[in-house]
């Protein structure tokens, strides 16, 4: 644009500093409304990457069979302190070069073991008849291997002949991941676990960023016309005594571009300074890696970009009646009403959703997407029925209070929608998740019942072993088997994970 010129960014800077204390104030707003929204972007973003990353670093331990193998591996678990422990056992196949596993630097001998440093720092304060594995640990597990710092893990050696690695296993479905046969493979890279509470925490991970990212968009926006607002009798000055529309736009674009630029970089500071405070937050089961949640350069550069292009076509956007009309401006004439297309989308998206969670139940990222879209919809349908409302109280007032109010409504439909949008929008979220069903008792029965996962094959004989050491024991209790959840415990302090 050329109205982008030294004069235009000259007599844009001195507006703004010529504001007085209303205008400074409005700029301050403007940016705080743009660093508010690029820190929780960022950290937005961040948890969703990071959660991808967790996921990517556990594909390791899902092996693959491969025709042509070089090792076995095979995965179980175990307790210690109710806490789980995932133990991988290794064998390298005879005459057969296979590659070290994620996070270790080379293949384990026979009889090695390898543990995550948070089971290091445990297995010294526990007696040695209480270690989950046995052995003498030989080496530390880097992060490549681990989906969280805390994370209990070991990897042990074998003979391709040992029963470890020879010995079928059968998996529980209620515990994806937890329990791996024998498997021959050709190298560590393996394949995600489809199910499984990890992919839960990723759903909700998206779902949280729609529930941000939204509000965050309004904000941004509103701000922005808001600041623009308050200069409109200064920009309509300078229309009357000979500006262009070009020239007028373009210093509402340039301040738009220095407020939101601003609070962009003090936004995407935030998010730095935040990181290492927010890398100690436990979900899923254990904190993160600071790596994890480090969104990278080009997405660092690309959101604070997006909300500063956000502020600027927002800005440009409540400036039209300045550009089109300055004596209206001036006079404060009535704006121009809601336009009908506004219901007509908001339709178009509730139709689009109805039918996309009819018809495509298990795509859960377009489910997410639509939600997103209905979630915005909101927002653009929210002002023509405030407006629609205002013209009815006009219409049916009986007093002078009334249809004031009425007038008020129907002159300035954005200015209302803003006022109750917020609860609007939470309103919304509550309906949204009231549809899910939300039992009050414990998916793992009453306090007195002790759940145990066991294979199916052996659930008749720890049935019979339960018997009889509650009869010699002297307790009356009832064993049957069952299909339930089984839970599993945390360290203390933490809830416990179910499976």
């Amino acid at each position: 644009m050329r109205a982008l010129d030294r004069t235009t960014w000259t007599l844009t800077w001195r507006l703004t500093r010529a504001g007085g204390r209303t205008g400074l104030l409005a700029t301050g707003l403007a940016v705080a409304a743009a660093a508010i929204s690029t820190a929780l972007l960022l950290v937005c973003v961040a948890a969703n990457l990071g959660f991808q990353q967790r996921a990517d670093r556990t594909d390791w331990r899902n092996p693959v069979k491969s025709a042509v193998p070089v090792a076995v591996e095979a995965v179980g678990t175990t307790f210690t302190g109710g806490t789980p422990v995932t133990v991988v056992d290794v064998a390298r196949l005879p005459g057969k070069q296979a590659p070290a596993p994620p996070g270790m630097s080379r293949f384990p001998k026979p009889g090695e073991v390898w543990v995550s440093p948070a089971l290091a720092g445990l297995l010294d304060h526990l007696p040695a008849d209480r270690h989950p594995v046995t052995g003498t640990p030989e080496g530390t597990l880097g992060r490549a291997a681990l989906t969280h710092p805390g994370e209990l893990v070991a990897v042990v050696g074998h003979q391709p002949t040992d029963a470890a690695v020879t010995t079928a296993r059968e998996d529980d479905p209620r515990r994806p991941g937890d329990i791996i046969t024998p498997t021959r493979i050709a190298d560590f890279t393996g394949r995600p676990v489809m199910y499984g509470i990890g992919g839960q925490y990723v759903d909700l991970a998206k779902i949280a960023t729609i529930l941000v990212v939204i509000p965050l968009l309004v904000l941004g926006a509103s701000s922005a016309r808001l600041s623009v607002s308050r200069r409109d009798q200064r920009l309509a000055a300078l229309r009357l005594i000979g500006a262009t529309p070009g020239r007028v736009a373009a210093m509402t674009a340039a301040e738009a571009a220095l407020t939101g630029t601003a609070g962009a970089l003090l936004g995407a500071a935030g998010y730095a300074l935040l990181l290492p405070a927010a890398a100690q937050i436990s979900v899923a089961g254990g904190s993160w890696y600071l790596a994890d949640l480090w969104v990278g350069l080009p997405v660092l550069l690309a959101v604070p970009a997006g909300v500063v292009a956000m502020v600027v076509v927002s800005a440009l956007l409540g400036l039209r009646q300045v550009v089109v009309g300055p004596l209206g401006v001036a006079r404060r004439s009535q704006p121009p009403r809601m336009s009908f297309l506004r219901a007509l989308a908001f339709v178009a998206v509730i139709i689009g959703y109805s039918w996309f969670t009819r018809n495509k139940k298990s795509e859960v990222d377009g489910v997410l997407l639509f939600f997103a879209a209905v979630f915005l919809a909101l927002s653009v349908i929210g002002p023509w029925v405030v407006g629609v409302l205002g013209r009815i109280i006009s219409a049916k007032a009986r007093t002078p209070a009334t249809l004031l109010a009425g007038r008020r409504l129907l002159d300035d439909p954005k200015s209302g929608w803003r006022t109750v949008s917020g609860l609007t929008l939470a309103g919304f979220v509550a309906g949204f998740f009231a549809l899910f069903s939300v039992s009050g008792t414990s998916p793992w029965g009453s306090p007195d019942t002790l759940a145990v996962a066991v294979p199916k094959s052996r659930s008749a004989v720890v049935q019979q072993e339960a018997r009889h050491r509650l009869e010699h024991a002297g307790i009356t209790a009832t064993v049957s088997t069952g299909i339930d959840w089984v839970a599993v415990g945390g360290r203390r302090g933490q809830r416990p994970n179910h499976h």
